[in-house]
């Protein structure tokens, strides 16, 4: 069951960009620019 869930919810994100649930939490695709990070 709880991977239906993600699963869904991954279809709903790649064809809207974004997936909203109330009292679960919202998911956004954002695209960044890479960075280069340090690794002590």
């Amino acid at each position: 069951m709880i991977d239906a869930t993600f699963k869904t919810i991954a279809k709903a994100v790649k064809k809207k960009n974004q997936f909203a649930c109330l009292d679960f939490g919202t998911f956004i695709v954002w695209d960044r620019k890479a960075r280069k990070g340090d690794n002590p």
